[in-house]
């Protein structure tokens, strides 16, 4: 046999033999990955970066995915603290957030790529913006350390989610003002950031008792988040429908707004986290119905028992149980309530609320 035939045949062999190998290191290889609200998840690399999205390369070409359809995004080679760090930063639980960035060796942190490294910067900020605004304690320090963060990247994924918390920030601040002047840049978004823009201004007028004002904003936004495409369209409508409805228990419309909240229920998914707010806003709209106490105590109940996952959403819904129990006569219930909240929530403003004189 000629030699060249026999190096031929030689290498096709080795590459019959490592094929299959070869294919294990490729899928094991290191992938950004992308959860999108819709629930599903796409791996490849992130080739760019914007405030209105990113552009990731996958296995079937580059695919272009919107802002307002990312949950968030898990950086190929990010420490595992990163990682459950942003779970509790999803969760608004800055201070567990915090915590887990404590826990990334010092040696390790100095390795880290440039674009995890912004990655953690952006956690670390908006940790202590979410640590601020739950204890009421470094409101201006976490200002800055989100103000510092947006002018530092501002091509940053993260702008429109920092842009809200430098809002949030401002208001908790009592500077409505500047609140909404921070608020108005999320007007730079996609539609649908567009719609949470308006729904968070929407949300200053409620605070300050400007009941109309805030309702006619609420019914705008969701107008205009009606004619949005995908996910984030009915997501934005329900957040300002959600607003509308609290607006129009602070006008005595209690009976209005639970045939809002219901219909808004009646259309979400099971495992939709935002059923605790809902339910939160039925429990509210019964508690100001007259002899509806019972139906609050099954709206508040059924976030403390079934959809319970954001720390605002459970310690709410404990707040009014342990008032609600005790108003049914129901001592030793409103006791497991009160404890459960102080002990799960110690910093949350509902426990400080609950502790606080009545009429404070």
């Amino acid at each position: 046999m000629h030699p060249s035939s026999i190096a031929h045949r030689l290498a096709a062999a080795v590459a019959l033999a490592i094929g299959p190998l070869a294919g294990v290191v490729l899928a094991q290889a290191p992938a950004d990955r992308v959860r999108l609200l819709s629930g599903s998840e796409l791996q490849g690399q992130i080739v760019d970066i914007s405030p209105n999205g990113l552009d990731l390369e996958t296995r079937d070409g580059t695919k272009k995915l919107p802002i307002d359809a990312i949950r968030d995004v898990r950086l190929a080679g990010e420490p595992e603290e990163l990682r459950d760090a942003r779970n509790f930063l999803l969760r608004k639980d800055g201070a567990s957030a915090l915590d887990e960035l404590g826990k990334i060796p010092e040696d390790e942190l100095a390795t880290l790529d440039d674009r995890i490294k912004q990655e953690l910067a952006f956690v670390r900020a908006a940790a202590a913006a979410r640590r601020a605004l739950t204890t009421g304690e470094g409101l201006p320090a976490a200002q800055k350390a989100v103000a510092d963060y947006l002018a530092e990247n501002p091509r940053s994924l993260h702008c429109y989610a920092m842009q809200e918390l430098l809002g949030d920030l401002l208001a908790a601040q009592g500077k409505p003002a500047e609140a909404a002047a921070a608020y108005a840049a999320l007007d730079k978004g996609p539609p649908a950031i567009e719609v949470r823009a308006a729904t968070l201004k929407a949300d200053l007028l409620l605070r300050q008792g400007r009941f109309p004002e805030a309702q006619k904003e609420y019914e705008a936004a969701a107008k205009a988040a009606a004619a949005i495409a995908g996910d984030a369209g009915p997501r934005a409508a329900r957040e300002a429908r959600l607003g509308k409805a609290r607006c129009l228990i602070r006008e005595a419309k209690a009976g209005d707004a639970v045939g809002i909240v219901t219909e808004i229920v009646a259309g979400m998914e099971g495992d939709d986290e935002s059923l605790g707010k809902a339910y939160n806003v039925l429990g509210e709209a019964w508690r100001a119905t007259a002899g509806k106490e019972r139906d609050a105590l099954i709206a508040f109940l059924t976030v403390d028992l079934v959809h319970n996952e954001l720390p605002d959403d459970h310690a709410e819904a404990l707040f009014n149980l342990v008032e609600l129990w005790g108003t049914v006569n129901f001592p030793e219930r409103a006791r497991e309530a009160r404890q459960t909240l102080e002990t799960a929530y110690p910093d949350s403003p509902w426990t400080k609320k609950l502790a606080a004189p009545k009429g404070s």
